[in-house]
């Protein structure tokens, strides 16, 4: 049964897949280089008398087994005599001893030891995987092409060529991504005024959401209010510091939309696959 491996880059892509079949296995079995193939007395492996292959074992007079007379188990007494109702036929002599000779002992097992295969195009660096993960593995392979035949064997994946403007695109569905956790990062810092800075969490549109309302509620004079920061600890905010509070989140949300613009801008000035696959999207976004 095959092994299979695959190989992965510094940050988890395969880049490679093996198998025992194809590549040839890691390990191998060979005869224990200390026990001595030839015959006995002389070696290890044991031998076994045989009849001479020179030696026709049919009866004579088509082989080389001498024959004798022998009563013959069919005769009928009551029977005239002949050549259908004989006393005695011939049959190859049971006393007769054949010429043998000694041969190897085909059917003999020697003992095997198991070693590196220094033949194996299976990295050192690949590591085993199920059937089931290979065939999947082998299947999501979109930006990537595997075709071991034309790789001499080494069963590398040969990334195929990705055209300019699905690699600008691939950016910007990452700068997306981006944006969306700096967006809600989880925790931002917010100072209210008079010294204060509150944790605060923006983890989704809820969070946002209970913020907008008690903005709301202090813009229509209400306050003060007892606010529970990301730490659960609760603070007394005026109707001021309220206002300031939620214009800081909404400043914070601003200021990374304005910096996934600037990197999406910036791409789609870009006409060259190199400056593209170059192009740094993660510095310039605001600090929470």
């Amino acid at each position: 049964m095959s092994r299979y491996y695959a190989r992965v880059d510094t940050v988890g892509r395969v880049i490679g897949f093996y198998s025992d079949d194809v590549h040839g296995p890691r390990r191998i079995k060979i005869v224990d280089p200390s026990f001595n193939k030839a015959t006995t007395p002389e070696g290890d492996w044991p031998v076994v008398t045989v009849i001479d292959h020179g030696f026709d074992p049919r009866p004579q007079p088509k082989g080389d087994w001498p024959t004798v007379q022998a009563p013959n188990p069919g005769y009928e007494s009551n029977q005239p005599v002949g050549p259908q109702n004989q006393k005695t036929i011939l049959i190859a002599d049971p006393n007769f001893e054949p010429p043998t000779v000694i041969v190897r002992d085909e059917t003999f097992e020697p003992p095997y030891i198991e070693i590196s295969n220094p033949e194996t195009k299976i990295p050192a660096e690949a590591f085993e995987i199920s059937v089931s993960t290979w065939q999947a593995w082998l299947a999501d392979t979109a930006n990537q092409v595997w075709d071991f035949s034309l790789n001499a064997g080494s069963g590398d994946l040969v990334p195929r060529e990705i055209p300019l403007e699905e690699r600008r695109n691939t950016k910007i569905v990452a700068i997306h991504a981006l944006r969306e956790a700096k967006t809600k990062p989880g925790t931002i810092s917010i100072d209210v005024g008079s010294g204060r800075s509150i944790p605060v969490d923006v983890r989704g549109e809820r969070d946002f959401r209970n913020i907008l309302g008690l903005v709301t509620a202090a813009q229509n004079g209400a306050g003060p209010f007892q606010f529970r920061d990301a730490m659960d600890h609760v603070h007394t905010i005026d109707t001021g510091e309220m206002v300031r509070l939620g214009l800081a989140v909404q400043r914070h949300v601003s200021a990374v939309y304005e910096a996934s613009w600037r990197h999406k801008d910036n791409l789609a000035a870009l006409d060259d696959i190199a400056s593209i696959d170059a192009y740094d999207i993660e510095p310039g976004w605001p600090i929470p």
